[in-house]
């Protein structure tokens, strides 16, 4: 934690030194984070998260509207997840039934080598 705190410090003080050449806000802001991300400081998180970074510093969010994004995306993320867990149970139970890979695929929109890969994983051998 007191790792995450000195790069936030170094954050905005890059953003206040930038400040201070009669730069916007807006500009100071995103120059401070392409500073950090220059130099390491962040880095994945900030290429990931920049524009939430952004708007955050300039007080557009506050920390209910953070976490409204922050379940928004974990609830997308388990939707993705449990509709391709879905396919792949269908793909799995079509290839059981010894469908042919052309309608498998075509109900799945799975590619063939993505159906076979699915079925060898799981120890189901293909259709002829």
């Amino acid at each position: 934690m007191l790792i995450f705190l000195k790069k936030q410090v170094n954050l905005w003080t890059k953003h206040h030194v930038y400040q201070k050449t009669n730069k916007t806000t807006d500009e100071a802001i995103k120059n401070a984070v392409q500073n950090c991300i220059e130099c390491g400081i962040m880095r994945n998180y900030l290429n990931e998260y920049a524009e939430e970074v952004f708007h955050m510093a300039i007080d557009e969010w506050n920390i209910d509207d953070a976490k409204f994004y922050w379940q928004e995306e974990a609830m997308k993320k388990g939707i993705d997840k449990g509709q391709e867990e879905g396919k792949s149970s269908m793909v799995l139970e079509l290839l059981k039934a010894k469908q042919p890979l052309s309608l498998i695929s075509q109900v799945s929109k799975y590619s063939v080598e993505r159906i076979a890969e699915i079925g060898r994983l799981n120890g189901i051998p293909l259709p002829n």
